[in-house]
């Protein structure tokens, strides 16, 4: 019984992982797009009166990582004397992109992300510009699911980019699998 004890905790201390960290955790599509959907809304609803600092913390908080809301707040969130509100515009940065969530939607696992992208169309004027590139966003690959980046000019090299971080992700898990087999081999 302490070998393999000494084996698991030997495993868990050689890959910087907890047994229950290492759980995979599945990036369901309807799920990713429901939670992209959902991020957006939350966007669009703090323009829906005046807020607190906190309350719009609290709004975003439950969908996009620290970092993004950061970044959402800087470039969208103004201060007057009543409260906070979101500034209107078409393009606004930081915001979620628009997705049409059909056929033309793909998710990459990687293991750190789940990326949803889809191309642009050509169903409007004002995406012209962007032809030939793709709408995506990260969002972080736990329980959470939580927005970390977003893109609206994801070229089909920066896809290709992706696919291959997922490739490289695959060969460390299947290294983790391998290691922990040997471990638990070698300690009957």
């Amino acid at each position: 019984m302490h070998t393999i004890f000494a084996a698991v905790h030997l495993y868990t201390s050689l890959i910087g992982v907890s047994l229950e960290e290492s759980k995979e955790v599945a990036c369901n599509r309807s799920q990713l797009e429901q939670k992209v959907d959902d991020a957006f809304y939350a966007q669009v609803s703090l323009n829906q009166g005046k807020k607190t600092l906190e309350e719009v913390y609290n709004t975003l908080d439950i969908h996009f990582t620290r970092e993004e809301s950061d970044v959402f707040l800087h470039n969208n969130i103004v201060e007057t004397v009543e409260g906070w509100f979101t500034k209107g515009t078409d393009f606004a940065p930081g915001y979620v992109p628009y997705f049409r969530f059909d056929s033309s939607t793909e998710v990459i696992e990687t293991e750190d992300y789940c990326i949803l992208y889809e191309p642009v169309t050509n169903d409007d004027l004002i995406t012209q510009q962007f032809q030939g590139q793709h709408v995506g966003v990260w969002l972080t690959n736990d329980q959470y699911n939580k927005i970390s980046k977003m893109s609206s000019t994801l070229t089909e090299e920066d896809i290709q980019d992706l696919l291959l971080e997922k490739i490289n992700g695959t060969h460390k898990q299947s290294y983790r699998s391998t290691l922990k087999d040997y471990l638990l081999t070698i300690s009957f």
